[in-house]
């Protein structure tokens, strides 16, 4: 789970960030995602003024009993986690730095998990004592990177899990930011044909549907194609009567893809 924020040349939506020396700010619109990440397509998309917190997105949020679900440090919020866990739904996320909690005890790390970077494996309880929020009990992984020389701290509501097997959770929540890297470089979302919110949003909504039929054709295909690649392919030959499966199988034999001339008859555009 994750969001990006697309810049606007003009106010139409709030965006996010501090204003200019000239007091101007540009406009954002922020995509909430959650991401399948057998599929590697989005499973909930929730659009946004740039300037809306993370958090507003979480409560949208609807996912299955044994669900893992993994987000960045931007989605605390005790009560929605505490939620999830009563749901039966895993998370893990980053510790932010300056949460009390009290150690309720220390996990045995093995060697095997020690070699592999795991130095601290703990159960704690979250929550301030005089803070009516609510008050959590999860856990807490130290894992050192060794070719970055840091260390990472995550939280989990999983105690079954190796604590290994937590740190490589996140290390895959990479996987949405490839998503939205492609999604931004494979649709035009930096130019907008419409001047107003609603024409915003009715073109975002396009795109990631764009980007989903793309992403069925990539799928079904057998032979090895770049993302991008498919997309300009499909762009250049929009207009054919090409048979799209057939080309991209077997590109040297493109006379072979095109439909004969007796099936280019034009559809009706209003069928009765």
């Amino acid at each position: 789970m994750d969001s990006t924020t697309i810049t606007l040349f003009s106010d139409i939506m709030k965006g996010s960030g501090s204003y200019k020396a000239d007091g101007r700010k540009k406009g954002g619109v922020k995509a909430h995602v959650v991401l399948n990440a057998s599929d590697d397509v989005p499973q909930l998309v929730y659009i946004t003024p740039g300037s809306s917190n993370d958090r507003v997105f979480m409560k949208h949020v609807q996912l299955s009993r044994g669900d893992i679900l993994v987000f960045d440090k931007g989605y605390r919020n005790y009560t929605q986690w505490h939620q999830w866990t009563v749901q039966g739904i895993n998370w893990t996320t980053r510790l932010i730095g300056d949460e009390v909690y009290k150690v309720l005890n220390d996990k045995v790390i093995s060697a095997e998990e020690q070699q592999k970077g795991v130095c601290q494996d703990q159960v704690i309880y979250m929550g301030r004592a005089s803070n009516p929020t609510q008050k959590i009990k999860v856990r807490l992984v130290g894992y050192y990177v060794a070719d970055e020389k840091k260390m990472y701290y995550f939280l989990t509501n999983n105690f079954r899990f190796k604590a290994s097997t937590i740190a490589s959770f996140y290390e895959s929540r990479w996987q949405i930011e490839t998503f939205f890297k492609r999604f931004k470089q494979t649709n035009p979302v930096k130019y907008f044909l419409g001047d107003n919110e609603n024409a915003i949003r009715i073109q975002l909504w396009c795109s990631f549907i764009k980007d989903l039929l793309i992403k069925l054709v990539k799928d079904q295909i057998h032979r090895k194609w770049s993302f991008s690649n498919i997309s300009s392919m499909i762009r250049h030959h929009l207009m054919n009567y090409l048979d799209l499966f057939a080309f991209l199988n077997h590109p040297d034999k493109i006379k072979n893809a095109f439909y004969p001339k007796e099936n280019q008859a034009q559809l009706p555009l209003f069928p009765t």
